[in-house]
């Protein structure tokens, strides 16, 4: 129903008065940015007209597609790693291990991890080195198996020590998330592997990872507009704000549908009544660093309530922060009772 000041249902209307208090629904489209160029999940956005006298911004929903890559190497710097081995000769040989872009599920990324060892180092150099996940455990071993003869299928000799190399530069402070290690499940980024396998013929060296294989590093998003903070992260060596964070349920290859209701700190209050004429948006991860959809888009939507009394604005305009939501007069009536207490709008 619409408020009005006659015949008005009380305490039926979530507004003071429709000339009072107004709120709007704007939707946020990436594909609708200011600039074409910027990248979709960091861009200036310019609304169609000014929002005047705002006092409260919520986000209300939420449109994202889950297409942003797990693994990639200019965004995350996980793609790779270096390994060193003997070679029948003799010869410490060494080479960087890498896979494509892309996301994967835990047995095609041990898959491919297998076919980049094949090609890069163990065909090369007749060096033969495996790499398995236990189905229970969930652990990711390296089997150093021996050596043979270049071209050869089969190792002919016995295996020696091995290193494994997770170190990556852009990440070296990061004591988790430091690269395809991580992933991988090792807590550290550099390993002399001397740890012999039991109960096999011929010797055989191994390393298992501490912890899980994880395909899947961000559990959430943090949606950022201009300066308006409800949302505070700290990380090992940044700390910024945002205003909201966003829990990703949904699997790979489908869209976060959110209503709001799960959006955590998700809305501003201002202190004062401001005018609204352009947003600057950024989707992050938990370290601040910009999501890439590749070239994809995504949206949302801010419920924004503005004054337009103009009675009421004044005392937006003039109110000394007391640590409550302004409120109406005490001695209101009508459908305005229903912001006695500090409720607000």
């Amino acid at each position: 129903m619409i408020n009005s000041r006659r015949n008005e249902i009380y305490n039926a209307n979530e507004v003071v008065n429709s000339n009072d208090l107004r709120k709007r629904i704007v939707n946020v489209d990436s594909r609708f940015r200011s600039v074409l160029t910027e990248a979709s999940t960091d861009f200036l956005y310019k609304f169609e007209h000014p929002y005047k006298n705002v006092i409260r911004m919520r986000v209300a929903s939420v449109e994202i597609p889950n297409m942003w890559y797990e693994f990639c190497n200019n965004t995350y710097h996980n793609t790779y790693f270096h390994i060193c081995a003997y070679d029948i000769s003799n010869v410490l040989q060494s080479a960087k291990i890498q896979i494509p872009d892309g996301n994967y599920s835990a047995a095609d990324l041990i898959a491919m991890i297998q076919t980049q060892l094949n090609i890069s180092f163990n065909t090369p150099y007749g060096i033969f080195i495996d790499v398995t996940v236990d189905p229970h455990s969930i652990k990711v071993s390296f089997i150093h198996t021996g050596v043979g003869p270049k071209g050869s299928t089969v190792p002919t000799q016995s295996a020696k020590p091995f290193i494994l190399n997770f170190k990556v530069p852009e990440l070296c402070y990061q004591p988790f998330d430091f690269g395809l290690g991580s992933n991988l499940g090792f807590m550290n980024n550099f390993y002399n592997v001397t740890t012999v396998l039991p109960d096999v013929s011929g010797t055989q060296y191994i390393q298992t990872s501490e912890s899980l294989l994880d395909v899947i590093a961000n559990q959430y998003l943090f949606l950022s507009i201009d300066d308006l903070h409800g949302v505070e992260q700290k990380t090992n060596d940044n700390y910024f704000q945002c205003l909201a964070k966003i829990i990703v349920r949904e699997d790979k290859l489908n869209v976060i549908y959110d209503d709001g209701s799960s959006l955590l700190s998700n809305d501003v209050i201002f202190p004062s009544p401001v005018d609204l004429k352009q947003i600057r948006v950024r989707l992050t991860d938990p370290y601040n660093k910009v999501i890439d959809l590749n070239y994809l888009n995504f949206s949302f939507s801010l419920e924004i309530t503005e004054v337009m009394n103009t009675k009421m604005y004044e005392f937006y305009r003039n109110y000394i922060w007391l640590g409550t939501i302004p409120s109406v007069p005490a001695n209101v009536t009508g459908s305005a009772q229903g912001l006695l207490g500090g409720k607000g709008p």
